[in-house]
């Protein structure tokens, strides 16, 4: 246990950068926000339709990208620090993975508090939305944050199987991956402009009735898979 907790310490060693850079990051936002509704509220904009129209506001990502730089720093500027202390590779995956879900769970609650707040003050008295958005659920706080925490669970998951990929078979391997990638993006959009338009639609109308659950779960099956591919290549990182 006291090597994981050493693999946790080499994470959060820059507490500025964990810690105190999201609590700016997520303020400049905040600020971004309240100057949308203050302008809103001086051209007369009607504070209900200004709610509705926020709920597709997507400020909340600057926290939520947050995980995504977390995910590529495991396996860029920290494997090798790590590696030079005397950490396994296998000891540095388990503890970046405790890492991840302690990072998602506070990414998590972060929103759900500010949901909270966000919706008992009426949009923080000037109907804007900032945490109560389609990219965090707009149901029950519970689904706020278990969405959240997938999607910050995810995230850092399948950047940290990109950086495992660059770190085992440098800009060749992401070639690769990109290619793949392109190919069947391109195989998607072929069979798309080959099927009949009212199958396409039928498709598409498959898609958004896959329901909240549907989409977690896809949330869930990147994060397993990204982490398997991300575990199996750290047990052959190299130090760069």
């Amino acid at each position: 246990m006291q090597r994981i907790n050493n693999v946790l310490r080499v994470h959060f060693a820059d507490r500025k950068g964990t810690f105190l850079a999201p609590v700016i990051v997520v303020g400049i936002a905040m600020v971004v926000i309240a100057l949308v509704g203050i302008i809103a509220t001086i051209v007369g904009a009607e504070r209900d339709a200004l709610w509705e129209g926020m709920q597709y506001n997507g400020a909340v990502w600057t926290l939520l990208g947050i995980g995504i730089g977390i995910g590529f720093a495991t396996m860029g500027q920290h494997l090798s620090f790590a590696l030079g202390m005397g950490i396994t590779r296998r000891e540095w995956a388990i503890g970046s993975g405790l890492m991840f879900v302690i990072m998602a769970a506070s990414i998590s609650t972060i929103v759900v508090i500010g949901k909270v707040i966000e919706i008992a003050t009426g949009g923080w008295g000037m109907g804007v939305r900032m945490f109560d958005t389609v990219h965090t659920s707009t149901g029950p706080w519970w689904q706020t944050a278990a969405q959240t925490f997938l999607i910050a669970l995810a995230g850092m998951c399948f950047c940290a199987m990109i950086g495992a990929v660059w770190n085992r078979w440098g800009k060749t391997g992401l070639s690769w991956l990109g290619g793949v990638m392109l190919i069947l993006l391109v195989l998607a959009f072929g069979i798309g402009l080959i099927t009949p338009w009212e199958q396409v639609l039928r498709m598409l109308e498959a898609l958004v009735s896959f329901g909240w659950g549907g989409w977690m779960s896809v949330l869930a099956g990147i994060t397993v898979v990204s982490a398997i591919v991300w575990a199996i290549l750290t047990r052959r990182a190299e130090v760069r």
